[in-house]
């Protein structure tokens, strides 16, 4: 059996012909460590709960075509009798089918959720292997491959939600949030009252529109269960560390929408809710932007639809257009400093 480079571990099961799910099943995991060895168990499944180690299991492991990275894929082969005694054990045959479970995970063996799993029927013999994506078919190799669907190919629909919801936030992020921000802070004495009206235009239609569609996205694309869930750090984090970006995001437009109604364009000080506002919107990108982070780390360790070639593109791209605002934030920064508002004449009436 086989999946991306990426995946912590994978298992693949084996349940009697009108079997179907894990009660029965007998199963066989491979673990992968952090120097990319592979550690195969032998277990089996009494319900829908973490499969028992086999004692005394039959299977051979063929260590020469067993790695973290055998041709730029993780994989596990082994030997299984076809037949035997125990009750643990399935007996197979090429001449009848078998009721085929698989799954797999980010991390170290755990609780894979509702969105890495898959089953199906098949017979299983070398001349009838499978790939066990969302839309399985026969192919022409032999083994299992174990996967989503979305290992070589962004072609599922899970998969385009969650690409077009890493686009939508890095677009909110990464570029209209600092563009809002920079307007606000350096433009303001020589663009009159049109930095304001960009910089609502930027955060509110830029920022919250898009971050809101960015949003239900994602929670589309991830399964029920594993909206709140922190079982895989990286993933919870990214999960929690977006619900607080978007809480913060919230709070910035109505914080805006009552600095707006509270103005005094004759004030001698700065009030407490403007520079509440500044502080908010500060904390708020930085969230973000690590968010950014977090989620392309994600994507690429679980899901591994991109090649290494185009995730190394990506996490390059990503770090020189944040050292390009860095760059400009700071020659503004330290040659103009923060703009003032500056209130337009009117032309006195006749």
């Amino acid at each position: 059996m086989e999946t991306a480079t990426t995946r912590g571990w994978m298992g693949f099961g084996v349940n009697t012909a009108g079997g179907s799910g894990m009660s029965g099943a007998e199963i066989f995991v491979a673990e992968k460590s952090s120097d990319g060895s592979v550690t195969l168990s032998h277990r089996f499944s009494s319900s829908t709960v973490t499969p028992q180690t086999i004692s005394g299991s039959a299977i051979t492991v063929v260590s020469n075509s067993t790695g973290g990275n055998v041709d730029s894929k993780f994989v596990a082969t082994f030997d299984r009798p076809k037949t035997s005694s125990s009750s643990q054990l399935v007996s197979l045959s090429s001449s009848s089918s078998a009721g085929v479970i698989f799954a797999w995970g980010p991390g170290s063996f755990s609780d894979h959720g509702s969105n890495y799993l898959g089953s199906r029927a098949t017979v299983l013999s070398s001349s009838n292997a499978f790939s066990g994506t969302s839309t399985p078919s026969n192919t022409t190799d032999s083994g299992i491959s174990i996967d989503d669907g979305a290992a070589n190919s962004a072609t599922t629909t899970a998969d385009r939600l969650r690409i077009a919801h890493g686009a939508l936030m890095f677009a909110a992020w990464g570029i209209f949030a600092p563009a809002g921000v920079f307007i606000s802070r350096y433009q303001k004495a020589s663009m009159g009252h049109w930095w304001f009206k960009l910089h609502v235009g930027l955060t509110g239609a830029g920022v919250g529109v898009l971050s809101i569609v960015a949003f239900v996205l994602g929670v589309y694309a991830t399964p029920s269960t594993r909206h709140f869930s922190v079982s895989d750090a990286i993933g919870g984090s990214h999960r929690i560390l977006g619900m607080i970006v978007m809480i913060l995001m919230l709070l910035q437009v109505v914080l805006g929408v009552f600095i707006d109604r509270k103005f005094d364009p004759l004030r001698k000080t700065i009030p407490w809710h403007d520079k509440a506002h500044w502080w908010l919107g500060r904390v708020s990108i930085l969230a973000a932007i690590v968010n950014l982070v977090t989620g392309l780390v994600y994507y690429v360790q679980t899901f591994g639809s991109l090649s290494n070639s185009t995730s190394t593109g990506l996490y390059a791209g990503m770090g020189v257009i944040f050292a390009i605002l860095v760059v400009i934030f700071g020659l503004y920064e330290s040659r103009i400093g923060q703009s003032a508002h500056v209130e337009e004449s009117k032309p006195l009436s006749p």
